[in-house]
Formats: C-alpha cells, sequence, structure tokens
C-alpha cells in the first residue's frame, strides 16, 4: 500500500512540475483561421477592359485566383481526366455571358503519390476570358459573380473540392454607348491568346 502511495506521490509532483514548467514557456496564440481553415484559396481581385460594358459588344476580362503556401490546385486541363481542374464561371445578369476562358501554362511538379509529374497551378494563378454582352442584356449596375472551383492539394493529401467567389460591379449601357478602356495590371498579366 506504501508503495502505490509513492508512486501516485511521484506522479503527482510530475504533473505540477509539467504545470509550473509550461507556464513558464512564452504563450503563443494560434490564430482560429489557422486551426480551422476551410478555404485554402480564394479570388482576390477582377478586373474588367471596358467601363460601362455595352450592348451587343465582347470585351476582355481576368480574375486572379489566390492559393495558399505550400498547396496546389490541379491545372486547366490536369493530367488526369478523374482530377478537379479549376473551371470558371459567372453568375449575374442574364446577358452576359463567357465566351472562352484562357488558363495560364501549368507548372509540372513531382509528388510521392503519382508516377509522373503533375500539371499545377500554385501561388497566384491569373485567368483570362472574353465576356459576350447581350443586346437585351439588362441595362444599368449589376454584380457579376465570378466562380472558380478547385481542389486544393499538398505533397501528401487534397482537401474537399471549393468554390472561391467574386463579385465584380459592372454596369451595362445600350448599343452604340462609349466606354472607356481601363488599362489593368490583371490584364496585362492574363495568358490571351497573342500575349
Amino acid at each position: 500500500m506504501a508503495r502505490s502511495r509513492n508512486i501516485w506521490q511521484r506522479a503527482a509532483v510530475a504533473v505540477a512540475t509539467l504545470i509550473a514548467v509550461s507556464a513558464l514557456l512564452p504563450a503563443t496564440q494560434v490564430p482560429a483561421a489557422q486551426i480551422m481553415r476551410q478555404e485554402r484559396a480564394g479570388l482576390a481581385a477582377g478586373a474588367v477592359a471596358a467601363a460601362p460594358l455595352v450592348r451587343g459588344q465582347t470585351v476582355r476580362a481576368a480574375v486572379a485566383l489566390e492559393v495558399a503556401v505550400e498547396l496546389h490546385v490541379n491545372a486547366n486541363p490536369p493530367t488526369y481526366d478523374y482530377l478537379i481542374p479549376v473551371p470558371l464561371s459567372i453568375e449575374g445578369p442574364e446577358g452576359i455571358n463567357v465566351v472562352r476562358a484562357f488558363y495560364p501554362e501549368a507548372e509540372h511538379v513531382e509528388f510521392p503519390y503519382a508516377d509522373e509529374p503533375l500539371a499545377v497551378y500554385e501561388g497566384t494563378v491569373v485567368i483570362g476570358m472574353e465576356l459576350e454582352v447581350a443586346a437585351d442584356a439588362p441595362l444599368g449596375d449589376h454584380n457579376l459573380e465570378l466562380s472558380v472551383r478547385y481542389q486544393a492539394c499538398n505533397d501528401r493529401a487534397c482537401f474537399a473540392p471549393a468554390n472561391a467567389r467574386l463579385a465584380l460591379r459592372v454596369s451595362v449601357a445600350p448599343e452604340g454607348a462609349a466606354a472607356e478602356a481601363i488599362d489593368s495590371p490583371l490584364l496585362s498579366m492574363a495568358p490571351f491568346p497573342g500575349s
């Protein structure tokens, strides 16, 4: 009996020592976003090449997807059909549609779980697009909802697919209205043909 009491006393002293030592260590606070980070990529900015958008015209636009450090997303097109690429889509007023999207060249990276290098994007990914404004597109100010579906991965595993969204404010003017060209670095970075 005396021996088991002695063991419990030693355990209590060890626990008390650990608590005392941990109290002396500097406190570090980990942001909640780091612990439970849902978004591993996000749309950081968007730009349209002309304002306002004029009915009956096609205009260039671009959006930047920011991928978190040490993560990647599959390129468009991906290396294998079963991998999830980053398709761009828009929602907004009827009559404004994406005619074509232009994705940057992929980086080919080797991962321990793949037999060959995979086509991926890391860091800032700028996607270009051509928007067609229909002759009957509603006039006035609207939110153009840009959306990119992605699946973020690290060198060991992939996370659940998610959507990154950005609302871009645009104005639609009647056919024949004057539009001002918008000079944006984002448009210069977009992978349009011939650029």
